[in-house]
């Protein structure tokens, strides 16, 4: 008998040593079995356990389980679908009482119980790509967000109706999936010990190689997505929906890895049916009291931009003719009155149609923004707990745009084993070229789109106000017809940031160096609006004089007037004269506007900053550099009333903190830090007089103001 139990248990994949010890022991049971049986049956037909049997303890199994309860309680929870354990041998052993045996086997085919309690750390590592920060890091300049996406997904403000949609696009590298952890363990902790968040990465599950039978949820949501004309006929005949399958394969696979027992396909047939288990299951295996709070289901996605990116094959918006995305369809699929949190470099939902909000309480949380200088302050010294010399945080947050991934790249670690954060100005340039290398290499910039990077960057740099429904004008010489592409656009292709309060465009100047502008021809290099990303500036950083850093802030200023006439006269090519309100808009008081607006600027031809130069063309722009002092630098624009037009005069920026003397029909600038002041003198019956003075702020289109000695 005992050679007839090994040889069964060998064939069902057992350890050889474990069952020739299992079978010895079986052996010299065999004698006194039946009767024990007996015995035991009619002992114990009245009775029950008095706490709930666990699959991986025998000790907590009935006395009187046979064959058919051990199937039962152990078939959830096996290791594998091919697993098939010999269930007549393991009862016999409970019956013989030999639980020494029973573990043994039970330990070799049988998952370990999940634990009671969800570890949101190692779930979160498991589950999001960023896995550098602890979930508990305070996020600077976030508490916005988190407020209005913890509105958003408030029980308050649910109806039995609809669903709460929550969504948040914003550019790689603005923290998009420290927040998810942020929101997890500040907002939603309880929830997720207990089963009740699901958080998933699109990107990483599209990319996950396991070895399956069923496809992942994502694979059988893209089934959704429109096909080829040939087949898209057909697709739109059909009733099924792969989307509310994926979602019920996203609950399914979840409840199952957090309750360890394996759950049935029928209990997952549809998004109502899955809820239900989802919540009756969690319930069971965590214990969860009827009135506990803060429980309430929610599912986060990231990197949606995987299912926003496809449209749906049928769905499509009434008021709009456009197809559903794919993301849409998703989160239409939950059903209310339960949320979702969809966070992706472009995680967009159409909550104007009128048909989609009936259904949704969708709520746009807003993008994350680039860190202010104040926030990057704390970024570094509270939450990042990093050294940084105080003199590099001011040029670093310019150079970077206050990007976190940016701001985070300036601690990585050199050969020396140093960061350039962590270095003085005066050792600025050793480290400075390996961090810009990797910080181009995070954000290239596709040639296809070259034309309107390159206007995002001179817009950026000249915190000239748009709109994100604006279409990007780009230089003429450059442009394809077949191609447009609006600033709102840009953000999901991580262009830039773009914030809709203040219609600021913001790119990092780091990313786009001179060596990006592969065109010919470029009216302007970057180098010239950031003069730290100019090799030669770079190689003296910390070495300059008052008189010389005086020297990088009016180039650059200089060139960002230019760049804000290149950018006005782009959206309309008809003309070269350009208004002069344009080109300041912004920087002067709005009540003074009217009077810059009389005129027009024309300096096609360019910049010329050769300070021995005296010669002066129309329609040319110069500044005059004094290399011994700040004082007495001019810039001259080429200038017309536009009341008479075949008149025009010369503009003089003047950079000496004064109006030292008057000029017959010229606008005067005198430079300080962070303001101009802008003059306007006409020549009335033969007399000079001052008319006007208009102050301008050079800090509203120019970023580099940090150079100006004044500064410190």
């Amino acid at each position: 008998m005992g050679g007839m139990l090994q040889q069964t248990v060998m064939s069902r994949g057992y350890a050889p040593a474990a069952v020739k010890s299992i079978a010895d022991r079986l052996s010299g049971h065999m004698a006194g079995l039946s009767s024990t049986i007996l015995s035991n049956h009619n002992n114990t037909a009245t009775e029950q356990p008095i706490y709930e049997p666990l699959y991986y303890d025998a000790t907590t199994w009935p006395k009187h389980w046979g064959t058919a309860d051990i199937k039962h309680i152990l078939r959830k929870h096996l290791t594998g679908p091919t697993v098939t354990p010999s269930y007549e041998s393991l009862a016999a052993l409970h019956k013989m009482g030999d639980t020494k045996s029973l573990t043994q086997l039970l330990s070799s085919f049988v998952k370990p119980p999940a634990p009671t309690e969800v570890d949101g750390v190692d779930y979160l590592a498991k589950h999001v790509n960023n896995v550098l920060d602890s979930p508990m890091m305070e996020l600077q300049d976030r508490h916005g967000n988190l407020t209005a996406l913890d509105a958003a997904l408030s029980t308050h403000s649910r109806t039995t109706e609809t669903r709460n949609v929550a969504f948040c696009s914003s550019p790689r590298g603005t923290g998009k999936s420290q927040f998810i952890k942020w929101l997890v363990f500040m907002k939603r902790l309880d929830a997720m010990k207990c089963g009740r968040v699901i958080v998933r990465c699109c990107d990483k599950t599209a990319h996950d190689s396991t070895d399956r039978k069923r496809p992942t949820w994502i694979a059988q949501v893209l089934e959704d997505r429109a096909l080829t004309q040939a087949r898209k006929f057909h697709a739109q005949q059909s009733d099924a929906t792969s989307t509310a399958a994926g979602l019920c394969e996203l609950i399914r696979t979840h409840v199952e890895a957090v309750t360890g027992a394996s759950q049935e396909l029928s209990h997952y047939c549809d998004p109502q049916t899955a809820y239900a288990t989802w919540m009756s299951e969690t319930t069971r295996h965590f214990k969860i009291p009827k009135d506990k709070s803060n429980v309430d289901p929610l599912i986060i996605l990231d990197t949606c931009e995987i299912l926003s990116e496809h449209d749906h094959k049928s769905l499509v918006h009434k008021h709009s003719g456009k197809p559903y995305t794919l993301l849409e369809a998703f989160c239409l699929a939950v059903p209310a009155p339960h949320s979702i949190l969809a966070i992706g470099c472009n995680a967009q939902i159409d909550a104007s149609d009128p048909q989609y909000s009936s259904q949704t309480n969708a709520t746009n949380v807003g993008p994350l923004l680039p860190l202010s200088e104040q926030g990057g302050r704390k970024a570094h010294s509270e939450s990042w707990k990093s050294n940084i010399d105080a003199r590099m945080i001011v040029p670093l947050h310019n150079l970077t745009g206050g990007v976190p991934r940016l701001l985070r790249l300036a601690h990585m670690k050199q050969p020396q084993t140093m960061s350039l954060a962590s270095r003085s100005l005066n050792s600025f340039s050793r480290y400075f070229e390996v961090y810009s290398a990797a910080a181009r290499s995070q954000y290239p910039v596709q040639p296809a789109w070259l034309s309107q990077a390159y206007t995002c960057l001179l817009v950026s740099s000249t915190k000239a106000k748009v709109n994100g429904s604006d279409i990007i004008p780009v230089n003429p010489l450059w442009k394809d017809s077949t191609k447009s592409l609006t600033y709102a656009e840009a953000t999901t292709m991580s262009m830039g940031s773009y914030d809709p309060n203040t219609k600021c465009f913001m790119v990092a100047p780091i990313t786009f160096g001179d060596i990006v502008v592969t065109k010919p021809n470029a009216p302007i290099l970057p180098s010239q609006l950031h003069p730290l990303l100019d090799a030669d500036v770079v190689a003296r950083c910390g070495m300059y004089s008052d008189a010389e850093r005086a020297k990088l802030f009016m180039n650059s200023f200089l060139y960002a007037v230019y760049a804000r006439y290149l950018l006005a006269r782009w959206e309309n090519n008809s003309s070269a004269w350009v208004s002069l309100a344009k080109v300041f808009h912004g920087a002067v008081p709005s009540d003074q506007m009217s009077l810059l607006e009389r005129y027009e600027v024309n300096i096609a031809n360019g910049v010329r900053t050769d300070a021995k130069q005296q010669h002066r063309l129309s329609n040319e722009t110069t500044t005059m550099i004094n290399t011994a002092t700040c004082r007495g630098e001019s810039i001259t624009l080429h200038c017309r009333d536009r009341r008479h037009k075949k008149v025009t005069f010369t503009a003089l920026l003047r950079s000496d903190g004064f109006v030292a003397h008057r000029v017959a029909d010229r606008i005067l600038l005198a430079e300080r830090y962070q303001t101009v002041e802008l003059a306007e003198l006409a020549c009335l019956d033969g007399n000079k007089k001052m008319k006007h003075i208009i102050e301008v702020k050079s800090s509203a289109m120019c970023n580099v103001g940090w150079l100006f000695p004044a500064h410190e």
